[in-house]
């Protein structure tokens, strides 16, 4: 009898440390993150930098994520990735908590690399660790829950610094963003220890050889450039287009945060059952493309919520299709490199939206490019289908 309780015990110790404790600690960060980050192009339009010059300002992140990401994955296959995320933890928060103090473009530009290269050794190791250790078993709801808590901390982070901002000033939510890691980064200590294998080059290869991973990965670039364009003109596509102050720009945050948790639980339910849905991918990448197409034609903030819940849906759905075929195209000996390389590509991307946002006229336009690029996806999203079918049988 005492030896079943602890061994039932045990096993729930053991899915706290794999599912639940990783799934907040990811929560954490983009809470934190996004508590400051959303309203950063507000501040630096308010200290005098044209949009080119925000546009430039954004594009040292991706490209600090660029320098760092792959190299950070292949070392995930290698060394233990739960320490590193920690570490990641670490540069984050005092990169953000000196930003209070930051005096100038050249100081500004120093920090946001340092949140680059903090980000990028967090978010690589912490997705590696988490497909190395979630076992084979309902793949889809484990992405789907990881994934959803991820997404709730990206709208509650700016829900929660719009209305601080009704009370202080963005260098104060500085310290505050910086202040939540603190306990993340010591619950960090007790994430899982992943096995690890040490594979050859050679067995990366193996996965380069194949046409569907070609596909996969040219979807991922091309779906990634609306983040960019969202960093650096949603905000002010608010302010500017609808005339929306920062209490009412967080609520649309939290009505997108919301959104992506629905759809991502129900498209993590509808594709337990098979290894690769391909309706998650099609509809993700119509819905988000057709409907960040839309912005064109938003005039009111009621416009505003109903294309973006729509967008926003197709872009929970591909999220965790991008997830559950990181999972199913390459061996959990072996993922972090593919972590490291998808991910670079999703900044390369990334880098590409912010140079949209900043080069084109206006705040909406971006949107319209971005969109068309993202439908015109689902193309290639066949051929991804067909390949895989080839080399599975």
């Amino acid at each position: 009898m005492t030896t079943g309780m602890t061994a039932h015990k045990s096993g729930a110790l053991s899915k706290l440390q794999r599912y639940l404790l990783p799934s907040f600690i990811v929560f954490s960060y983009h809470f934190s993150f996004r508590m400051f980050f959303a309203f950063v192009p507000i501040h630096l339009k308010e200290t005098g930098l044209t949009q080119g010059e925000i546009g430039a300002l954004f594009s040292l992140i991706p490209l600090a994520l660029i320098a760092f990401t792959a190299p950070f994955g292949l070392m995930s296959d290698r060394y233990p990735p739960g320490r590193a995320a920690a570490a990641g933890m670490v540069v984050l928060g005092a990169s953000v908590f000196m930003m209070r103090h930051a005096g100038g473009v050249g100081e500004t530009a120093l920090l946001f690399a340092g949140i680059g290269a903090g980000t990028a050794m967090f978010r690589t190791n912490m997705n590696s660790l988490y497909l190395k250790t979630m076992g084979a078993g309902s793949r889809s709801m484990k992405l789907a829950v990881f994934n959803s808590l991820q997404q709730f901390g990206y709208g509650l982070g700016p829900f929660v610094g719009g209305y601080l901002l009704l009370r202080t000033d963005l260098r104060e939510i500085f310290a505050v963003s910086a202040a939540v890691l603190a306990p993340f980064v010591a619950l960090s200590f007790l994430l899982p220890r992943a096995v690890l294998e040490r594979p050859r080059m050679a067995d990366y290869a193996v996965d380069l050889r194949k046409r569907s991973v070609w596909c996969f990965l040219l979807i991922v670039f091309v779906f990634a450039i609306h983040f960019g364009v969202e960093d650096v003109c949603f905000t002010l596509f608010m302010k500017e287009n609808l005339g929306m102050g920062g209490s009412a720009i967080g609520n649309v945050f939290l009505v997108i945060a919301v959104t992506l948790v629905f759809f991502t639980l129900v498209s993590g339910w509808a594709g337990g059952r098979a290894a690769v849905p391909p309706p998650l991918l099609y509809c993700g990448l119509l819905l988000s493309g057709t409907f960040n197409f839309s912005m064109l034609f938003v005039h009111s903030v009621y416009q505003l919520l109903a294309v973006k819940v729509l967008h926003v849906a197709g872009d929970a759905m591909y999220l965790l299709f991008f997830q559950i075929a990181l999972a199913e195209l390459f061996p959990s000996a072996r993922v972090g490199a593919p972590v490291g390389l998808t991910a670079t590509l999703t900044i390369a991307g990334t880098l590409a939206g912010c140079l949209i946002g900043g080069a084109l006229p206006g705040y909406a336009l971006p949107f319209g490019v971005a969109g068309a690029l993202t439908a015109a996806m689902a193309l290639v999203a066949a051929l991804f289908f067909s390949f895989l079918r080839r080399e599975r049988t």
